[in-house]
């Protein structure tokens, strides 16, 4: 059920990034899409080996619920980044 959920999850996350959107870019530019493939697979595979064992370790030296309000503060932070930006509040220039 675990991998049915990472799968659906990581899916969804990646449709439309950016990273998403280079791979298509440079599967088209270059015209080699195994390679394409095989070089944005290795580096999605290693950066989330890392991301696991990184989680593991912080799991056990922080408390859960710690990482849970952390986390969540860190969301919303930047979920009222991108509403004030989205709202024209910073001047990005």
């Amino acid at each position: 059920m675990a991998l049915i959920v990472p799968f659906g999850i990581v899916a969804a996350a990646e449709l439309g990034d950016k990273t998403q959107i280079a791979t298509i870019l440079m599967a088209a530019k270059y015209a080699l899409p195994l390679q394409v493939f095989a070089g944005a697979f290795s580096a999605e595979l290693f950066i989330t080996i890392i991301g696991i064992l990184l989680g593991t370790s912080l799991r056990r030296v922080v408390p859960l619920r710690v990482v849970k309000k952390a986390s969540a503060g860190v969301f919303m932070v930047f979920g009222f980044l991108f509403l004030v930006t989205a709202l024209g509040g910073f001047n990005a220039a």
